[in-house]
């Protein structure tokens, strides 16, 4: 599967084999049109390296997301040197591009590629205001070596942001968390 999948996968590559803790907050203090009330990753430890996980959502986007939208998503590992924080931005592993707009990235998707859909839910634009569930929804990931590995360990934090044309905020949600290498 791609697309949607992809980008799930591309915000749990970032934490390689183990994630000791994920904590999911708003970010911004602009507008929020959507709440994400529930997101879990299971198994505890995560095996990305080739293995399938499991995510479970369950979300409300409260108003419609207006043509022309964007979706963008920033990815840093996050090192610590000498006692200071350094930000080390991560690649962009979304085929399409990680500032895209959301109707191409949306309208991309085959319907069995929506994990919302066996709910009733259209992945297809405009996309209206509704609730947006999936629970055991698996995802393969894909193998990663060399440099990947050493990248995807230790700390990270990723940025979705939902923004009008114009920039404007429509909802942006920071993810941190902690990845223990598990290979070597």
């Amino acid at each position: 599967m791609k697309g949607l999948y992809f980008v799930l996968g591309y915000l749990c590559l970032i934490v390689n084999s183990y994630v000791s803790a994920i904590n999911i907050e708003k970010c911004g203090s602009e507008k929020q049109i959507l709440t994400i009330r529930k997101f879990s990753i299971s198994p505890d430890p995560i095996r990305l390296s080739g293995k399938d996980i499991t995510i479970s959502v369950d979300a409300q986007l409260h108003e419609d997301i207006p043509e022309g939208a964007r979706m963008k998503i920033k990815a840093w590992k996050v090192s610590s040197i000498f006692g200071w924080k350094i930000y080390l931005p991560a690649p962009c592993l979304v085929p399409m591009g990680c500032d895209v707009e959301h109707c191409k990235f949306f309208n991309s998707l085959d319907d069995d590629e929506c994990p919302f859909a066996k709910n009733g839910t259209d992945c297809r634009c405009p996309i209206k205001a509704q609730t947006f569930r999936a629970e055991n929804l698996v995802v393969s990931m894909p193998s990663i070596g060399g440099a990947a590995k050493w990248f995807a360990s230790g700390s990270f934090w990723v940025e979705l942001k939902f923004t009008t044309a114009n920039s404007e905020q429509l909802a942006c949600y920071s993810i941190t968390g902690e990845a223990v290498k598990l290979f070597r």
